[in-house]
C-alpha cells in the first residue's frame, strides 16, 4: 500500500478549535435583528441601529508607517489592537501584534515585505457618552505589503452591520458570558469578551462575513461551553438556544475540582463549584486544580476530543513518563510528564505570603552501564519537568540510563522513571571477534549454518509499522559457517555502545533447510556464544491449503515493539505443516501467502506467539479465517492483500488489519482501488459510484513553471481510486515471479526484499521497482502519454472565469503545471473525465493559492549546470553578502526551478560595492534518479559586474569530491553530513547539508560535492532514533584537483 504524504504541520496557537454549526432557534429576537442562535445565514437588512460613518470619511494628516482609524459619531476611540499574518510564504506563519496609540495603528515597516501577501485583523473599541456604552469594530483586510505600507487611513466600512452578543438565553443559567472572534482560528487572542455583569451594553460592528462565538454559563454544579459560528449578512444577534445545550456532551469531572478552565476557541472564564461540564463536540484542553490543604493545590491538564459523554478520572497513582529524550556526547535535552488517569500534573503550588509558589522539584541523573552516576541536574519551579544541559565531561561511547525522579512537599515516595540510550563514538572495537557454536535439535553440530548480524533500530517517531512488511533492523553482516556448528563475526562489525541481534539458522536433523532458528542479543564485549540444541523449542504450524513448495516467513519480534530480524523462509511439508526449532526470549511472528491450485482464492496467514512457555508449541493457521471477496456485478475482479499476488478472493485471520488493492473491469476499462480493512467477518467489498478528491490546498508562486499538483479520489467508504486504464490485461494474469516478503528502511528510502530458502541456506535479494507487476500507478494508464489523459481540468479565478488552457493528467499523477502570472486564489476544477461515468463519476475542486513572486524588482541570472548533471527538483539555496561599514549584510536569494539565480531588490545593488554570491545547487546525474550531488560556487563581483552578468558559468577548475570517514559507527538511519564553506572577510561559514551519508564497506561516505579546490570543514552527525545512539564527528578536508 502506498503511503500518503503528510502535510507540513505548523503550530499556530494553543487556542485553536473547529466549530461545527448547531441547529435550533428558540430565543426571542431583539427589535430589528435576526436571530443567529441556529447559525442561520442572515440576509442583508436596511435596519442599522449604530451610527455608521458617511461615505466620505474625513482624513487627518498621516505619517508613513501609521494608520489612522476611522471614527463613529457620538463615540470616542478608546483602545484597540491588530494582528498581521504574513501569507507570502505558504510554509511559514508570521504574526505581528500591534496596539493602537493615540487613535493610530503604528506599523513596523522594517518587517513588512512589499511583495508579500498579508491578512490584517483589527479590533477597535469605541465608548459613548453614556456609561457602559461600547461599540467594538471588527474588520479584516487582505493586502500586499506595498498596499499596507502605503495605507494611511482605515475608515469604518460603510456596509458595516450591527451584531449584538446576547446571553439572556437560556434563562436558567448564571455567570454567563460570551467570547466573539474572527473566523480564522489564528486570531483567537484578539476577540471580543462580553460579560454583561461588567459591560452590559456592548455591540459589534463588522462587514458582512463569518464570526465564531463561544458561550459560557453555569447552572448549579455544571459549567457550559457552547461553540457556534454565524454567517452575518445583516443586523444580527448572537445567542444560543436550548437545543444547543441538548446537543452538547456531558463530562463528569474528578471530585474536588476547582478553577476549571476549558480552552478551545477562546480565552475562557474559570468555573468554580462545578463537578460537570457540558461542551459542544470539539477538541479541548481542560485545566483544573485540586486542593490538598488550605494552602496547597495541584494543577492538572488534559487534552481530548470531546465527542461522547465521559467520566474524567484522577487516580491516586501518579506515573512519571518520558515526553522526549535527546542525548549526544555533549548535550542532554529531555522532558517528562506526570500522569494520573486522564490528566497530567502541571505543578503543585503552596500559598506563601498570599502568592502561589510552585513546589515541584526533580532530578535528572545520567548513569553509565555499571550504574555509576556521571552527571546530575536539578529541576525546580515551572521548569521541573525539563532539562537542557551541556555535558562536561562529555560522554564516552557506551550504554547509559537517564533516571528521572520528581517530588513535592507531602509526597513520601518520589515519582520515578528511566530510559536507556547509547552514545557512539570513535572507540576501538573488540579485537577478538565473536565465535559462535551451534547445534541442531538433536545436539549435533548445525549443518548448513548461517549467521546474520542485525543492528537494533527502534522505530522512528510518528512512523507506524504496517503489520507485516516494515522492518526497523539493519542487517550489518552475514556469513556461512566456517565448519559444521561453528560461525564467526569479525570484531570490526561489533562496535562499543551498539545493541545487536544475532540470528543463526541452519538445517534440522532431517535435512530441512531453515529448520533451526537461534536468536539472541549481543554486544561488542562478547567473544563467544554457544547455542545448545537442548534449548530449542519446536513450533509446528499447520495450514490445510499449504502445498509442498509453499513457504512460511518467520521473524523475531520484540514483545510489544518492532521486528528484530529479517524473516527466514520455512518450507511446508507434505503433511501441510511448517516445522521450525526456535530459541529466543522474544516473540516469534510467522506470516505467509498461499495460492492453492484447486481454488481461485488466496490465503494470507499470520501468527504471533511468545516463547516463554515451556515445551513445544503448535498453531493451526487456518482455524479462524474470514473471506474477503471483490465487488459483484463486474468483470475480472481481483484482490491483493499486502504484498500478495492477485486472487479472486482472500481468506485472512479474523481481527487482522489488512491493506487491500482490488480491481474490477466493465465496458473495457479496469478500475483499481486501495482500502484498509479490519477483517472481523466475511466481507464483500463495495465502492460508491461518486468519488471526490481529497487533496490539500496547494500554494505556488506566480509565473513559476512545472509546479507539482495532484488529486486523490475517495468515496464515502474510504475506498481510494488510484488507477483507471483500458482493460488490456487481466489482473489475475499479473503474477510476480518473485514475491516481496518485507521492506527495509535505509538512507535511500524503502526497498522491497525477497527471502528464498535454497535448501542449503537463506538468501535475501532486493527487488527492483519494475520487478513488481502490480504496483499502484504503474499500469498502462498510469503515466502521461501512455493513452489519452483520463482527466481534464480547467483553472478558474475568483470570478469563476476560466484561466489558461485545460490541464490534462491522470488519476494520482503528479504532473507538472504552470502557474498563472496573476496572484490570487484559484480553483482547478475537473471538467471532463475521458472514461465512462457508469462505474466511477469523479468530482474535484483543487484549491490553489498563487502568491506573488517575492518582489517584481528581481535580477535573474541563468546558471550553467556542470556537464553530465541536471537541476534537481529539490530545493537549492543561495545567499548574497556585502559590507556596509563594519556590518555584514546577508540577503537570502533563490534558485528557481528553471535554473535562474534570483536576486531581489535589483535597484538596491550599488555599482561600486563588492558582493559575494554563495550557491548550493542540488543536482542529479543525467540518466538516474539520484539527487545526491551538491554543486557549490562562490562569486565575488562588483555591483556593476553583477548587474551586467548574463550567465553564471561553471568554474574551469571544478573538482568532484566524496568526503569519506573510516572507523565511524555504522549508523545510517539518521546520519547527516554538513559542509561548512569559509567565506573570507564576509562573516561565518556558508553551511550546506549534504545528502544522507551512506556506507561503502567500512567507510561512511558523504554525498558527492562539486566545487573549486580549497579547504572546508565537514561535520557528520548521526543518531539511531530519538532514543538510542548519537555521535558527532568533525574533520577538515583539503580539496585537491581530481580528488
Amino acid at each position: 500500500m502506498r503511503k500518503k504524504l503528510l502535510a507540513i504541520i505548523m503550530l499556530i496557537s494553543l487556542l485553536i478549535g473547529v466549530v461545527s454549526p448547531q441547529a435550533g432557534a428558540e430565543a426571542i429576537l431583539a427589535p430589528g435583528a435576526v436571530d443567529l442562535s441556529g447559525n442561520l445565514v442572515v440576509p442583508p437588512a436596511d435596519d442599522q441601529q449604530l451610527p455608521l460613518p458617511q461615505q466620505r470619511t474625513s482624513v487627518t494628516a498621516a505619517t508613513y508607517g501609521e494608520i489612522t482609524i476611522g471614527s463613529i459619531d457620538g463615540y470616542q476611540l478608546s483602545r484597540g489592537e491588530a494582528m498581521i499574518i504574513d501569507k507570502g510564504d505558504p510554509y511559514a506563519i508570521g504574526h505581528t501584534y500591534l496596539y493602537l496609540s493615540n487613535g493610530k495603528l503604528p506599523l513596523r515597516p522594517e518587517s513588512i515585505l512589499p511583495a508579500s501577501q498579508y491578512s490584517i485583523y483589527l479590533k477597535a473599541s469605541f465608548v459613548g457618552s453614556l456609561l457602559n456604552d461600547e461599540i467594538v469594530y471588527l474588520d479584516k483586510l487582505e493586502l500586499t505589503g506595498e498596499q499596507l505600507l502605503n495605507m494611511r487611513n482605515w475608515p469604518i466600512a460603510a456596509d458595516s452591520v450591527e451584531v449584538t452578543p446576547d446571553v439572556s438565553t437560556p434563562g436558567d443559567l448564571t455567570n454567563k458570558s460570551m467570547n466573539v472572534q474572527f473566523e480564522d482560528p489564528q486570531t483567537n487572542l484578539i476577540g471580543v469578551v462580553y460579560n454583561p455583569s461588567i459591560q452590559p451594553n456592548v455591540k459589534i460592528l463588522m462587514k458582512p462575513g463569518t464570526l465564531r462565538y463561544s458561550f459560557f454559563g453555569k447552572k448549579n454544579d455544571t459549567g457550559y461551553v457552547i461553540q457556534k459560528s454565524a454567517d452575518v449578512q445583516g443586523p444580527a444577534r448572537l445567542a444560543v438556544a436550548a437545543s444547543d445545550l441538548s446537543a452538547a456532551v456531558e463530562l463528569t469531572l474528578p471530585s474536588g475540582s476547582e478553577n476549571v478552565r476549558v480552552y478551545s476557541n477562546s480565552n475562557p472564564p474559570a468555573f468554580d463549584g462545578i463537578n460537570k461540564l457540558v461542551l459542544s463536540k470539539s477538541n479541548y484542553k481542560i485545566y483544573l486544580s485540586t486542593r490538598q490543604s488550605a494552602s496547597r493545590i495541584m494543577e492538572w491538564n488534559a487534552s481530548m476530543d470531546v465527542s461522547a459523554p465521559k467520566r474524567l478520572n484522577l487516580s491516586d497513582a501518579i506515573e512519571l513518563e518520558f515526553n522526549n529524550l535527546y542525548a549526544t556526547d555533549k548535550q542532554l535535552s529531555s522532558s517528562v510528564m506526570a500522569k494520573s488517569g486522564d490528566f497530567y500534573l502541571g505543578n503543585v503550588y503552596d500559598l506563601v505570603n498570599g502568592v502561589l509558589q510552585p513546589q515541584m522539584t526533580s532530578k535528572f541523573i545520567i548513569k553509565n552501564e555499571a550504574g555509576t552516576k556521571v552527571h546530575e541536574f536539578a529541576g525546580t519551579g515551572h521548569e521541573w519537568a525539563h532539562v537542557f544541559a551541556n555535558l562536561n565531561p562529555v560522554l564516552k561511547s557506551g550504554k547509559y540510563s537517564l533516571e528521572v525522579s520528581a517530588t513535592y512537599p507531602g509526597r513520601t515516595t518520589p515519582l520515578a522513571t528511566s530510559r536507556d540510550f547509547i552514545i557512539r563514538y570513535m572507540d576501538e572495537p573488540n579485537t577478538n571477534g565473536l565465535v559462535i557454536r551451534a547445534q541442531d535439535e538433536t545436539g549435533q553440530p548445525l549443518q548448513n549454518g548461517q549467521v546474520f548480524l542485525y543492528e537494533k533500530q527502534l522505530p522512528q517517531l510518528y512512523e507506524a509499522n504496517n503489520g507485516v512488511t516494515d522492518y526497523y533492523t539493519v542487517q550489518k553482516y552475514d556469513a556461512n559457517a566456517t565448519e559444521p556448528g561453528k560461525l564467526f563475526i569479525p570484531s570490526a562489525q561489533l562496535l562499543p555502545g551498539t545493541e545487536y541481534e544475532v540470528v543463526v539458522t541452519g538445517s534440522s536433523s532431517n535435512g530441512q533447510g531453515g529448520g533451526v532458528y537461534y536468536h539472541q542479543s549481543v554486544t561488542s564485549g562478547q567473544t563467544s556464544l554457544d547455542f545448545a540444541g537442548s534449548n530449542l523449542k519446536k513450533i509446528t504450524y499447520a495450514a490445510g491449503p499449504a502445498q509442498v513448495g509453499d513457504y512460511l516467513n518467520v521473524a523475531i519480534k520484540e514483545v510489544g515493539k518492532q521486528y528484530l530480524t529479517w524473516p527466514i523462509a520455512v518450507p511446508f511439508n507434505n503433511q501441510h505443516q511448517a516445522v521450525v526449532y526456535v530459541q529466543t526470549n522474544d516473540n516469534v511472528f510467522a506470516y505467509g501467502y498461499l495460492y492453492p491450485s484447486n481454488t481461485a482464492a488466496g490465503y494470507y496467514l499470520e501468527n504471533e506467539r511468545s516463547m516463554v512457555a515451556a515445551g513445544n508449541q503448535s498453531a493451526d493457521l487456518t482455524a479462524d479465517l474470514v473471506e474477503i471477496t471483490p465487488p459483484g456485478g463486474y468483470d475480472n475482479p481481483a484482490i491483493k492483500v499486502h504484498w500478495s499476488s492477485a486472487r479472486a478472493s482472500w481468506f485472512v485471520p479474523r481481527g487482522t488489519n489488512v491493506s487491500l488493492d482490488y480491481s474490477v473491469s466493465k465496458d473495457g476499462y479496469r478500475y483499481a482501488f486501495e482500502k484498509v480493512l479490519k477483517a472481523n467477518q466475511n466481507t464483500q467489498l463495495s465502492f460508491q459510484k461518486n468519488l471526490t478528491s481529497k487533496s490539500d490546498d496547494f500554494h505556488v508562486w506566480a509565473g513559476h513553471v512545472n509546479q507539482s499538483i495532484y488529486s486523490n479520489f475517495y468515496d464515502e467508504q474510504d475506498n481510494m481510486l488510484y488507477e483507471v486504464e483500458r482493460d488490456v490485461q487481466n489482473l489475475n494474469e499479473r503474477r510476480l515471479s518473485e514475491q516481496p516478503a518485507f521492506q527495509v528502511h535505509g538512507p535511500e528510502g524503502t526497498v522491497s526484499m525477497s527471502v528464498q530458502n535454497t535448501g542449503q541456506g537463506i538468501v535475501y535479494r532486493e527487488i527492483s521497482a519494475n520487478g513488481a507487476a502490480f504496483t499502484p500507478g504503474t499500469g498502462a494508464g498510469g503515466g502521461a502519454g501512455a493513452q489519452t489523459p483520463l482527466l481534464e481540468y480547467q483553472l478558474y479565478d475568483t470570478r469563476n472565469q476560466p484561466v489558461g488552457n485545460r490541464w490534462l493528467t491522470d488519476i494520482g499523477s503528479r504532473n507538472n503545471w504552470n502557474a498563472p502570472n496573476v496572484p490570487g486564489d484559484y480553483v482547478m476544477k475537473l471538467v471532463k473525465q475521458n472514461f465512462p461515468e457508469n462505474v466511477a463519476k469523479l468530482s474535484s475542486d483543487i484549491n490553489i493559492h498563487v502568491s506573488p513572486d517575492r518582489i517584481t524588482n528581481v535580477l535573474k541570472i541563468p546558471l550553467e549546470i556542470p556537464s553530465g548533471y541536471a537541476l534537481s527538483e529539490l530545493t537549492s539555496s543561495a545567499e548574497m553578502r556585502t559590507r556596509t561599514g563594519a556590518d555584514i549584510e546577508v540577503q537570502h536569494i533563490s534558485i528557481d526551478s528553471s535554473g535562474n539565480l534570483s536576486i531581489y531588490s535589483k535597484s538596491e545593488i550599488v555599482p561600486d560595492k563588492e558582493y559575494v554570491i554563495l550557491m548550493a545547487v542540488v543536482l542529479k546525474k543525467i540518466g538516474t534518479n539520484s539527487d545526491r550531488t551538491m554543486y557549490y560556487n562562490q562569486l565575488r563581483l562588483k555591483g556593476s559586474e553583477l548587474l551586467n552578468l548574463a550567465r553564471i558559468s561553471v568554474p574551469s577548475d571544478l573538482v568532484k569530491v566524496r568526503p569519506a570517514f573510516t572507523n565511524v559507527p555504522r549508523d545510517v538511519t539518521q546520519a547527516l553530513a554538513q559542509y561548512m564553506m569559509p567565506v573570507g572577510g564576509y562573516g561565518k561559514d556558508f553551511n550546506i547539508f549534504s545528502a544522507y551519508p551512506s556506507y561503502e564497506g567500512l567507510k561512511l561516505v558523504a554525498g558527492e560535492l562539486l566545487t573549486s579546490p580549497g579547504e572546508f570543514m565537514v561535520n557528520v552527525t548521526g543518531t539511531n532514533s530519538s532514543t538510542t545512539g548519537y555521535n558527532y564527528i568533525k574533520k577538515w578536508l583539503s580539496i585537491l584537483q581530481g580528488a
